[in-house]
């Protein structure tokens, strides 16, 4: 089956519901692409996706400061790529 992917536009930010579960897939490197996908509550998803274009950005950096604290807490001080494109596909 295929995941249900929304790209929340006109960011490289896409929500992916897969396997009844909720991703957030982003570029989280400041000079170099470092590609990750990561698991999100379904009510951080539905947030995300409800925002207007004007008022998202907002919502997805509180789920994207969550996201890096869990991995500070985790031990990982730098982020490391955990999703690659499928250039065939494009998503």
């Amino acid at each position: 089956m295929q995941p249900d992917i929304t790209q929340i536009a006109p960011n490289d930010i896409w929500i992916v519901h897969r396997d009844a579960k909720y991703f957030i897939r982003y570029d989280a490197g400041a000079h170099q692409h470092i590609w990750r996908e990561d698991e999100i509550t379904a009510h951080d998803a539905q947030q995300i996706l409800a925002a207007a274009p004007s008022t998202v950005m907002p919502v997805i950096i509180k789920v994207l400061r969550q996201i890096q604290q869990q991995q500070q807490q985790a031990g990982v001080s730098r982020p490391q790529s955990n999703w690659q494109r499928d250039t065939k596909n494009a998503l």
